[in-house]
């Protein structure tokens, strides 16, 4: 009895494992038959890896056998149709290509330009779509010429300009107020190398300005318009974008005693071109000098007069800009004075700063000839003289403000800037007036007015960049 059961559980096992094996089986021909032939190879290869000597192996293996030659087809059939497509689209470009390069050959009188459009699209049997922007009368002729040529011959004048889309063509105005813009359009940066973009914006025809954007951060110009306009933008730009010429400016400035000034000794009007200028009421001489070798001449006289007490320099700056930019020269003295303000219960004192010396602001321009136009304005000089009964001191200004035209070397000359101050000048008999006490009867002290004239050289000197 026991022996018999033990029989029995086998064959039940040994027909359970059969049916597992027939369920997994069963399930890769489901799928076969659903032609989802991924998932049948999956559970065909499943059965044979768990259930390798199973009775029916065979079958799985012409499944397997079957699946791998129909996927073979479908791969085949698929690049039949991509190769299919491939050649369909070459033809079509070829067929595209050649209908662009066909070569037209009309003339039209006083025509509708869309009508000259229409009768184009037609001889080429290419699409060209115009927007409402299109219009104007023309009168124009062309021989032998490509599609693509004959739409800008026609365009141009107009300022319309065209697009190829896929197998056709949109024309229009490339002007942001057509609907058409974004598609007309193309979008170009520009970074300067020399000038600021803000400044090269200045300096560009006005009617160009909608079409420029600037970034003054990036240093950047955007320029968004029809190629055509783009193409122009940009070569007004870099025509304009060049390397600025520079400019150095050498000043002396020099005080001149009333013997100074006669010993100089110099007929400015018979060296030199002579102009007039007038500051404060006052009449100012300015000269400029038209030879290098003079100005030599004069700075070495003032050199000895210095040497001996006649002269004194204030001031030998130089400084270097660029053409069209301005450069400013100080040169000076500070002087702090207290002033008592407040309401008066309660009164405090403050300190103000009061500024004298040489103050030179100069301009200089370039012509294409190298001459230079040199505007002052203004060059000013100004030194304390006293203080006054108020308290506050007294400044002695004097300036001048000018324009002129200068060759690359010349030296301008500033003169007739008089200052005049009161000196004490004392007298003593030899020997007795250095006496103490006895000094008092054998000397004198006197409060004489003496003359004196600021005198201010400035020559400009263009930069040789290649050098």
């Amino acid at each position: 009895m026991g022996q018999g059961r033990i029989i029995f559980i086998l064959i039940l096992l040994f027909f359970y494992s059969c049916a597992h094996d027939y369920t997994l089986f069963r399930e890769g021909k489901k799928f076969y038959e659903r032609q989802e032939y991924d998932k049948a190879e999956q559970k065909f290869r499943e059965f044979k890896s768990k259930h390798p000597d199973s009775q029916i192996i065979d079958l799985a293996d012409d499944y397997l056998k079957r699946i791998e030659e129909l996927t073979k087809k479908e791969v085949a059939h698929r690049n039949s149709i991509k190769h299919d497509d491939k050649v369909a689209l070459k033809e079509r470009d070829v067929e595209i290509r050649e209908k662009e390069e066909k070569l037209l050959s009309n003339v039209f009188y006083d025509t509708d330009i869309k009508e000259i459009i229409r009768t184009i699209s037609s001889e080429t049997g290419i699409n060209i779509i115009t927007d409402d922007t299109v219009q104007g009368v023309l009168s124009v002729k062309f021989e032998n010429q490509p599609l693509e040529k004959v739409l800008r011959l026609i365009l141009s004048p107009g300022g319309y300009t065209f697009k190829k889309i896929d197998d056709y063509y949109i024309v229009g105005s490339a002007d942001p107020r057509s609907p058409l813009f974004n598609y007309l359009s193309t979008t170009v940066e520009y970074k300067p190398k020399f000038l600021k973009a803000k400044e090269i914006v200045k300096l560009i025809s006005n009617s160009f300005s909608s079409y420029i954007q600037v970034n003054e951060e990036r240093n950047m110009l955007t320029v968004t318009a029809s190629p055509e306009l783009v193409q122009r933008i940009l070569e007004d730009i870099k025509k304009i974008d060049k390397m600025p010429k520079q400019i150095t400016l050498e000043a002396l400035v020099v005080e001149l005693s009333n013997d100074g000034r006669k010993s100089l000794g110099i007929d400015w009007s018979a060296t030199s071109r002579k102009f007039s200028a007038a500051s404060d009421a006052l009449e100012l001489t300015l000269t400029y000098i038209s030879q290098p070798a003079i100005t030599r001449r004069i700075t070495a006289q003032i050199k000895a007069l210095v040497e001996t007490g006649l002269a004194s320099i204030k001031a030998t700056p130089r400084v270097t800009t660029m053409d069209g930019e301005e450069a400013s020269i100080n040169i000076g003295l500070e002087q702090y004075i207290s002033l008592v303000t407040g309401p008066v219960t309660y009164p405090y004192v403050k300190l103000e700063t009061i500024k004298a010396g040489v103050n030179l602001n100069i301009l200089p321009l370039i012509s294409d000839e190298d001459n230079i136009l040199v505007k002052i304005k203004p060059a000013e000089v100004s030194d304390f003289i006293e203080v006054g009964k108020d308290g506050l001191p007294m400044i002695n200004k004097r300036s001048v403000n000018t324009t002129v035209v200068v060759k690359n070397q010349e030296t301008i000359v500033i003169g007739g800037l008089i200052r005049k101050r009161e000196i004490e000048k004392v007298t003593r008999v030899p020997i007795l007036g250095y006496i103490p006490i006895l000094n008092f009867i054998f000397s004198k002290t006197e409060k004489i007015t003496e003359d004196s004239e600021v005198l201010i050289l400035i020559t400009p000197r263009i930069v040789d960049m290649k050098g």
